[in-house]
């Protein structure tokens, strides 16, 4: 079910919840992104947890009111949740603090978590970043726009040093980019992680992305990035920015006709030339 950019207020999310009158509704998947939920959010997400069971997929991005929210995400993670995003949704530090306790008490089978630009600080995200990389079903962690800073991955690297596992546990991809690091705590990530190398043949690699933030614009950060790709041969530096795709990818673009309507046609990169469908 996909309602976005809808301004659906207290009265339309008190209908939407009194829609899901049966207590085992079979919606899998919600997109509210973008959605005006106000003083409404909060009994409406107490409807999807009592009464959509087979949920596995929400989608909150920048929905006004979930913030004010948050003490009935504890309930939502109680449903069979494999990715959550609560993008832009203003979380901040204590949101952050109650997501990760909720995390932590009800070990919802959470693949997926996108958090990014909540104005979520060192402390409070790291300890989120490690109550989400506990979960044995872990797979991506997306932070990226949050002000981690240099104090910020500086308990980064304290956590990590204190439990290599703890840190990035079962995830496999990880989102630090746009997070304000400089020099410094990328340096202080890099010996962390270098100290608690344990590589191995068989170790599963892990994407971390850093792209965007003022250490990658630092002159030795080249080297910083070669001396920790060889001591974590396991670990994919990304840090080039989102924005950036590699050689041959599609790149669509809006395309006006001459009569009005609007198509989307790929621009190949290689070749420079339009091919419209």
């Amino acid at each position: 079910l996909v309602i976005k950019s809808a301004d659906l207020g207290v009265g339309g999310a008190a209908a939407f919840a009194h829609a899901m009158a049966s207590p085992a509704v079979a919606l899998r998947a919600i997109d509210l992104s973008d959605v005006a939920l106000g003083a409404g959010a909060a009994a409406l997400l107490a409807a999807l947890t009592a009464r959509a069971p087979a949920l596995t997929s929400l989608n909150l991005d920048r929905a006004t009111g979930v913030a004010e929210a948050l003490s009935s995400i504890g309930g939502l993670l109680g449903l069979p949740l494999r990715t959550l995003s609560v993008q832009g949704c203003a979380l901040g530090d204590e949101g952050a603090r109650l997501l990760s306790t909720a995390i932590s008490e009800r070990c919802p089978p959470l693949e997926r978590l996108h958090i990014g630009s909540n104005g979520i600080h060192g402390e409070s995200l790291v300890m989120l970043l490690v109550a989400h990389s506990r979960l044995p079903t872990a797979k991506l962690l997306d932070c990226l726009g949050n002000p981690l800073g240099d104090e910020g991955a500086g308990k980064l690297a304290e956590a990590i040093r204190a439990d290599p596992r703890g840190a990035f546990g079962h995830l496999a991809s990880v989102s630090l980019s746009a997070c304000e690091i400089g020099k410094s705590g990328f340096a202080a990530l890099e010996q962390a992680l270098t100290v608690c190398a344990q590589p191995s043949a068989d170790a599963a690699p892990i994407t971390l992305e850093c792209a965007q933030n003022p250490a990658c614009n630092d002159d030795e950060w080249s080297a910083l990035v070669d001396r920790l790709r060889a001591a974590r041969p396991e670990l994919q530096l990304v840090w080039l920015a989102r924005s950036r795709r590699r050689r041959g990818d599609a790149v669509w673009r809006a395309v006006l006709r001459h009569d009005g309507h609007l198509l989307k046609a790929p621009f190949d990169q290689d070749f420079g030339r339009r091919r419209r469908r």
